[in-house]
């Protein structure tokens, strides 16, 4: 499902592709997705618009590494993404949220999941992460 919905909560982030030379910012929106709401069987990050779909098309995945730096966080594909479009060879995924990374953690490592859905990708947290999101997000939600 994509879009606004029950269990979504709307992140104030603005969305990058980078190669080793190139910065390009896409407009996303980006949502919280909790688990149990709107069919999600896991709490994980909702990154939605076309343009990601250039480089992660629907049901392609991969694995990647998540490093909090400051007030973003950036994923690491473990394999090359190429940008068709634009004809970039892709990185990093960098998501800037002084929100999500305070959430999170600064300074935190770890691994993630990305997989390409219609109209965007979502991005799976290891337990660790997942436990601080639903944390705090489930008692904000429900209030």
């Amino acid at each position: 499902m994509t879009g606004p919905g029950p269990g979504k909560i709307p992140l104030d982030a603005k969305v990058y592709l980078t190669s080793t030379f190139r910065r390009l910012r896409v407009n996303c929106k980006v949502y919280l997705h909790l688990k149990g709401y709107s069919r999600a069987r896991v709490t994980h990050l909702d990154i939605e618009c076309p343009e990601v779909n250039n480089v992660f098309p629907p049901g392609t995945n991969a694995y990647g590494f998540l490093k909090v730096k400051g007030n973003y966080i950036e994923i690491i594909p473990f394999k090359r993404l190429i940008e068709k479009k634009n004809g970039i060879i892709v990185r990093k995924l960098i998501v800037e949220s002084v929100e999500l990374a305070e959430k999170i953690g600064y300074n935190t490592k770890s691994v993630v999941y990305i997989g390409g859905k219609v109209g965007g990708i979502f991005i799976g947290f290891k337990k660790e992460i997942l436990e601080k999101l639903q944390d705090f997000y489930s008692r904000t939600y429900e209030s």
